[in-house]
């Protein structure tokens, strides 16, 4: 009994979650430019990993500012 639970425990937690597009909601979202990158227009694998690390060094950047 103690293994049924945990195993339904761990499907639970690890079960995807349901996406907005099938809970019929839209989602409208305008990431910002890091980098001259614009994720808006750009989405390849490329651009996504260059957006990612422009902003990680940003906000390390604002981290040792401040």
């Amino acid at each position: 009994m103690k293994k049924i639970f945990v195993f339904a425990a761990l499907a639970f937690a690890f079960a995807p979650p349901l996406s907005a597009s099938a809970q019929g909601i839209t989602l409208n979202l305008d990431y910002p430019v890091f980098g001259g990158i614009d994720l808006n227009t750009q989405q390849n694998i490329n651009a996504i990993v260059g957006w990612l690390y422009y902003g990680i060094v940003g906000i390390a950047g604002l981290a040792a500012f401040v």
